[in-house]
């Protein structure tokens, strides 16, 4: 089973869209299953990569991502106490 995650979004529209509500709701959610699926497919490969001493790398655009990433692990970690 995967890890809970929650994805929140919104969109505001001034003019109405050429597709009606539900057509854009089930568009988003396929859009959301395709990072979910990708995102599993990401933990999995983390999971099965056992080899000792690798360290990720990271470059001074991913500093934002990668402090969310750490706080992530520092909850994540402490819920499992």
């Amino acid at each position: 089973m995967s890890p809970r995650h929650n994805q929140f979004w919104m969109w505001w529209q001034d003019v109405p869209f050429a597709i009606e509500h539900a057509e854009m709701i089930a568009y988003v959610q396929r859009v959301f299953d395709e990072d979910v699926e990708a995102l599993e497919w990401i933990q999995q490969y983390v999971e099965r990569d056992a080899r000792p001493g690798v360290v990720e790398q990271s470059v001074p655009a991913d500093v934002p991502g990668l402090r969310f990433r750490r706080l992530l692990h520092r909850l994540a970690t402490a819920e499992q106490r």
